[in-house]
C-alpha cells in the first residue's frame, strides 16, 4: 500500500486492520520521503524565481510575518522547505483526535477543565514576568496560551509543525518519564498516524484563523520544534477535519531508530530547558 493509498482508509478500516494489512502499510520513513517529494516539487516551482520567497537558503531560521495590516507587531515564523505545509505525528491512532482539554477520560469534567484553565493562566502570568519575554513582546506577538500548550498544559490547542522530522519524531517515539524512546514494531496496536494540512485548504480563512505561531522563543523547546498550534472546538475531530489529510503507517523498529537518531536521541527537538521545570 502506498502512502497516498492510506488516506482512503476510513476510521473503521483502520480500527479493524489485520496483521497482514498492517504489514503492507508504509513506514514512517516512507511518510518522510513523501513529504520530501512535496518539498522538492515546491522548490522546483520557485527555482527560476528571482525572489527567494520561501527562504530555502535560510532553513532553520525565522522570518517576520504579520497577519494584520498597519501594525508593527509581527510573528517570528519558522522557515522550512514547505513553510505552509503543517504536520502532526502521532504514535497511535485516536478517534476522536482532540486537544488535551477535551479528551475523554475519567478526569475530563467541568472541574478538571476549570482547574486546567486556572493552571494555564497561572503559568501565563509567570511567563509574562520573564524579562526576556517582555523584551520580545515589545516587537513580536507572543501567544501565551500556545506556549502553555507546548509545555503540556491541557488547552484547546493541538500541536503542529512545519518540519517533517519534528512530526516524524513524535510519530515514531513514545514517552517514558522525561525520555522519548523509539517505538518498536508492534508498538501499541502497531500503527501510527501522520496529519498533513490539506493543500486545497492552505489559504482557507477558517484554517488560517485557527493557526497560531509560537515562533522563535528564548526557551529552546518551542523553537527547535518549529512549533505552531491549531485551535479546535470541543466537537471537532482532527481525524475528520477537512483542513488535514490523514496518513497511516506501521511501526517498524529500524525505521523508528533512524528517526530517533536523527533527533540526536531527542535532544535536537526535545531538550530540557529552564521553562520546563517552571511549568
Amino acid at each position: 500500500m502506498t502512502v497516498l493509498d492510506t488516506t482512503k482508509l476510513s476510521s473503521d478500516d483502520i480500527q479493524h486492520l489485520t496483521d497482514e494489512q498492517k504489514a503492507d502499510l508504509p513506514t514512517i520513513l516512507d511518510i518522510v520521503e513523501y513529504v520530501s517529494s512535496l518539498e522538492n516539487a515546491e522548490m522546483r516551482e520557485h527555482l527560476n524565481s528571482k525572489v527567494d520567497f520561501l527562504g530555502f537558503s535560510r532553513i532553520g531560521k525565522y522570518m517576520y510575518i504579520s497577519d494584520q495590516s498597519f501594525t508593527n507587531i509581527a510573528k517570528l515564523f519558522p522557515i522550512s522547505q514547505t513553510p505552509f505545509t503543517l504536520m502532526r505525528g502521532q504514535n497511535a491512532y485516536f478517534t476522536p483526535s482532540s486537544p488535551s482539554l477535551y479528551r475523554k477520560n475519567k478526569l475530563n469534567s467541568e472541574d478538571y477543565r476549570l482547574l486546567s484553565r486556572l493552571r494555564a493562566c497561572e503559568f501565563m502570568l509567570t511567563f509574562r514576568h520573564h524579562p526576556v519575554v517582555n523584551e520580545i513582546r515589545m516587537n513580536c506577538m507572543v501567544e501565551d496560551m500556545a506556549i502553555a500548550q507546548h509545555y503540556e498544559f491541557p488547552t484547546e490547542y493541538i500541536d503542529i509543525t512545519n518540519n517533517k522530522w519534528v512530526a516524524a519524531f513524535f510519530a515514531a517515539t513514545y514517552k517514558s518519564g522525561d525520555l522519548y524512546l523509539p517505538a518498536e514494531t508492534g508498538f501499541d496496536k502497531g500503527i501510527g498516524v501522520f496529519y498533513i494540512s490539506n493543500p486545497a485548504m492552505r489559504f482557507n480563512p477558517h484554517f488560517l484563523d485557527n493557526v497560531y505561531t509560537l515562533g522563535f522563543q528564548y526557551f529552546e523547546r518551542p523553537t527547535r520544534q518549529y512549533s505552531l498550534v491549531y485551535k479546535m472546538k470541543e466537537d471537532e475531530d482532527m481525524d475528520t477535519n477537512p483542513m488535514f489529510l490523514r496518513f497511516v503507517f506501521r511501526h517498524d523498529t529500524e525505521a523508528s531508530k533512524v528517526v530517533y537518531n536523527m533527533s540526536y536521541k531527542q535532544q535536537r527537538f526535545y531538550p530540557n530547558d529552564e521553562w520546563h521545570e517552571i511549568a
